[in-house]
């Protein structure tokens, strides 16, 4: 598991797991920073109900109970309506998922299995997904990191 800024997590292969924190302000990164540093395990545990799967920076794939296949597909970009200066992404890995996960669907919270999850996310990448290059957004974000935002270029373990 790991807390990523936007220059770091655009770089991740499509299929990789998620959970996006878009805040106001650097200071509430700041913040994410500091609770996912004082226990990685306890952040994960409380904040694993907004898990998707990242597409590109074309889009992303959110899991909701209202599609009969619990994919739903929505512009989620890393650079472009979100603001890449605010945004923070935890990676987790898939031998990091609990056994079962309770989402935030459209008519409620439902659960899922750690195999469902994974089955849907394998669905996604080979049937439900087109990838498009992302190059136009790296360059953004290689400015921003050049112009020395350090938010953009977070990258820590858990």
């Amino acid at each position: 598991m790991k807390l990523l800024g936007a220059n770091n997590f655009i770089k991740m292969p499509t299929g990789t797991f998620y959970v996006q924190y878009w805040l106001d302000t650097q200071k509430e990164c700041m913040e994410i920073v500091r609770e996912f540093l004082k226990s990685p395990d306890e952040f994960l545990k409380n904040r694993i109900f907004d898990l998707e799967v990242f597409g590109g920076n074309s889009g992303s794939m959110m899991f909701d109970d209202s599609e009969e296949d619990y994919v739903f597909y929505y512009d989620a970009n890393v650079v472009g309506d979100a603001s890449p200066s605010t945004t923070l992404y935890l990676v987790i890995e898939e031998d990091e998922l609990p056994d079962e996960i309770v989402f935030n669907g459209n008519s409620g919270r439902f659960k899922l299995s750690k195999k469902e999850v994974i089955d849907i996310k394998n669905y996604f990448v080979e049937n439900a997904h087109e990838h498009y290059e992302d190059n136009w957004a790296i360059k953004e974000l290689d400015k921003l990191s050049k112009s020395g935002n350090t938010i953009v270029d977070i990258n820590i373990l858990g």
